[in-house]
């Protein structure tokens, strides 16, 4: 008899490392949604401070971190300037 394994809690893929990025947890497609609508917000003329402070927010985040860092080990992001 085989156990089925489930899926670990979101957060708990942070502290273990990320093992597939191209399967990203609820919590890092949120996050990474964010960033996508508030760099939007800040290209338009009425864009907002707090929408450069939320970007810098999501960019700190460990989580987001590790996922940027699996992506660029697959050259699957661009390499910063």
């Amino acid at each position: 008899m085989t156990q089925q394994s489930t899926p670990p809690p979101d957060g708990l893929r942070e502290r273990e490392g990320m093992s597939d990025p191209f399967n990203p947890s609820p919590a890092l497609l949120a996050k990474l949604g964010s960033a996508i609508v508030h760099a939007e917000e800040m290209l338009f003329p009425t864009g907002h401070i707090f929408d450069k402070a939320a970007l810098e927010s999501v960019v700190a985040d460990p989580e987001v971190q590790g996922w940027l860092d699996e992506m660029r080990k697959m050259a699957m992001v661009p390499v910063k300037r």
